[in-house]
């Protein structure tokens, strides 16, 4: 898939997912390219005034660097009760909606994070859909 097709469906998904957020939301901000894209699209809104008083918990040092960038108010994860949404990216999805997660470096804050969340929002398009998982990425193992 051409490479600038593919900046646009992340954009669009990206856009997608922040008309979600409401004033006054705690919002999980994942890591990896459509998740950054997400961020940066929050952030627009926030310096536009159109996005009060949102709060951002990030799964990375990344995530939490951007946001700030964008103007968005990041917290420590130990700060909240709760996460009202959170967006993260997925390395793959199946025709049955299943996902594989991990490729990146923050595996283990993202799924806190999204076990906290009220709302999980997994962001892919078109080119992280595979007919079997495991086909772009090799699924993380460990062994003891």
């Amino acid at each position: 898939m051409d490479p600038v097709r593919i900046d646009a469906l992340k954009r669009a998904v990206a856009k997608r997912a922040v008309e979600l957020v409401k004033p006054g939301m705690v919002i999980g901000l994942g890591t990896g390219s459509t998740a950054s894209l997400a961020i940066e699209e929050l952030g627009k809104l926030v310096q536009q005034g159109k996005l009060k008083d949102v709060l951002g918990v990030g799964t990375s040092y990344q995530s939490r660097i951007l946001a700030r960038q964008f103007g968005i108010k990041t917290v420590d994860l130990n700060d909240v009760i709760h996460i009202d949404i959170a967006f993260d990216g997925a390395d793959e999805v199946d025709p049955s909606m299943n996902i594989l997660k991990g490729g990146g470096a923050a595996h283990t804050m993202g799924k806190v994070i999204d076990t906290m969340a009220k709302k999980s929002v997994i962001l892919v398009d078109q080119s992280k859909v595979v007919l079997q998982l495991g086909q772009i990425f090799p699924v993380p193992v460990r062994i003891p």
